[in-house]
C-alpha cells in the first residue's frame, strides 16, 4: 500500500481497497459471475470472452480474485527503513557496511515510512530520546547519528517480508466492477475524508441576471491526502478518489500526460472490503 493509504488504514478510515485486474490483450468481452457453486468454487469470478476472430477456445479460463475470497487473511505491505550489520574495519579505521538479510535478519532495527517517528522530518528514520542523564531534554536523533544503526536502507513495499508487516486484514467481501462503478460510500471506505474548509458566497440570478441574491455554497472538502486549504480539495468522494487513484497509476503529474487516465480508461477492479485483525 502507499503511505497515503497505510495511514488511512491506521486511522480506521479504510475498510476496503480496489485492484486491478489483470486481463489478456484480446479481451473483448467480460462477465461477472457470482460462482459460490460445488464445481467452480467460490465467487465472483470472471468470464472473459476473446475477441473475434481467434485461435483456440471463444473464453479464456475463469479468472479468479487473486487475493482470496471471504475469510482468507491478507499481510500488508508498506515502505520501510531497515538497519544493516557492520562491522569494525582495522585496516581502515572504519565501519563497513555488511548489509542485511530480509529473511534472515528479523532483529533488524525497521521503521515505517508512513509512520515515522519525527513528522517534521518525515524521510528520516531516527529515534527519540531522554530527558534522562544523557539527554537532559526530549531529542531526536536520525539513524547515523551515534545511537541509531549506522548504516540503514529504504526499501520498497515490494521487499516486505512478511515478518516486518505490523497488519494483518481479514476478507469479508469481494467484488469485480469497473473502477466508474464506485460509490460514495465505495470512496469512503477506500479511505477518502472530508475537512469542512467553511462557505462562501455565490451570486445567483433567477431572473437572467436582472436581480440578484446571495447564496452560502460549501466549498470543496473532499481528499484522499492531508490538505492545508480547498484549494486541494474536490467536490465529491469520488472525484477525490478518481484523483488518487490516477496519482498512483500514473504518478503525481498525470493530468500532463497524453491519453486518457487511469481512471478515464474505466478499467476492471477487483474490490476487497476487509476487517483489521492486527
Amino acid at each position: 500500500m502507499t503511505a497515503e493509504s497505510v495511514q488511512a488504514l491506521e486511522a480506521g478510515r479504510k475498510t476496503q481497497t480496489s485492484r486491478l485486474v489483470r486481463l489478456p490483450p484480446d479481451a473483448a468481452e467480460v462477465v461477472v459471475d457470482p460462482g459460490g457453486s460445488d464445481v467452480f468454487g467460490p465467487g465472483p469470478y470472471l468470464k472473459v470472452y476473446r475477441r473475434e476472430p481467434c485461435d483456440g477456445p471463444a473464453m479464456y479460463p475463469r479468472i479468479y480474485s487473486p487475493f482470496g475470497y471471504p475469510g482468507d487473511r491478507l499481510w500488508v505491505k508498506e515502505a520501510f527503513w531497515i538497519g544493516h550489520d557492520t562491522d569494525w574495519d582495522e585496516a581502515s579505521g572504519r565501519l563497513v557496511d555488511c548489509g542485511v538479510s530480509l529473511t534472515e535478519d528479523k532483529d533488524a532495527p525497521l521503521q515505517y515510512c508512513a509512520s515515522p517517528n519525527n513528522p517534521g522530518l518525515p524521510d528520516e528514520p531516527g529515534d527519540w530520546f531522554g530527558p534522562d542523564d544523557i539527554f537532559p531534554e526530549r531529542c531526536w536523533l536520525k539513524w547515523s547519528g551515534g545511537l541509531g544503526p549506522s548504516c540503514w536502507s529504504k526499501r520498497s513495499p515490494l521487499f516486505m517480508p512478511r515478518w516486518a508487516s505490523r497488519f494483518l486484514l481479514e476478507i469479508a467481501m469481494v467484488r469485480a466492477m469497473r473502477i466508474q462503478q464506485m460509490t460514495r460510500e465505495d470512496a469512503i471506505a477506500e479511505g477518502v475524508f472530508f475537512t469542512d474548509y467553511g462557505k462562501h458566497e455565490h451570486q445567483l440570478s433567477v431572473d437572467g441576471g436582472k436581480t440578484w441574491g446571495v447564496m452560502l455554497q460549501q466549498r470543496a472538502g473532499w481528499s484522499y491526502r492531508k490538505t492545508t486549504g480547498h484549494e486541494q480539495c474536490l467536490g465529491s468522494p469520488q472525484m477525490a478518489f478518481a484523483n488518487e487513484w490516477n496519482r498512483i497509476h500514473a504518478g503525481d503529474r498525470w493530468n500532463l500526460k497524453p491519453g486518457p487516465s487511469p481512471w478515464d480508461q474505466n478499467p476492471w477492479v477487483w474490490v476487497y472490503t476487509f476487517r483489521r485483525t492486527q
